[in-house]
């Protein structure tokens, strides 16, 4: 359930910075679509995406910290050998380094919302080397 609340979170996080992204584009080039004219005010969009990106790397930390203890307990020290399990904590380790870099070097904006876009995407790989996607294309 954490891990559940973690993405879902990072995906309100990626979806807020594609508006952003659209946002910013479109006040660049003085000219919106209709489309995308209810978007909120960029300030609005970076606070939610550092509020959604706190809140979700709250529960991916407790998920990964969860499910490492119950890997250990499954299978013993073999766990640190296990793919799916490197594939989480190198998730993890860019979502550390997506909150540490908005807090610590000051990332708004652009660079922030295309390392959450990122981010989203290395969880999505994640998400399917658990499920077991891999043998549903090998067949």
């Amino acid at each position: 359930m954490m891990v559940l609340l973690g993405y879902a979170a990072l995906l309100l996080t990626a979806v807020a910075s594609v508006f952003y992204l659209i946002q910013e584009r479109q006040l660049k080039r003085k000219k919106s679509l209709d489309l995308f004219k209810r978007l909120p005010p960029l300030g609005t969009l970076d606070n939610l995406i550092t509020n959604a990106m706190s809140f979700g790397f709250v529960f991916i930390t407790l998920g990964v910290i969860a499910g490492s203890a119950w890997a250990f307990l499954e299978t013993g020290p073999a766990w640190i050998g296990e793919p799916r399990i490197a594939l989480a904590f190198i998730t993890w380790g860019f979502y550390l380094t997506m909150v540490f870099l908005r807090a610590t070097a000051g990332w708004r904006g652009r660079k922030a919302a295309l390392m959450a876009v990122a981010v989203l995407c290395c969880s999505g790989l994640t998400w399917a080397a658990h499920v077991g996607l891999r043998s549903l294309l090998a067949r």
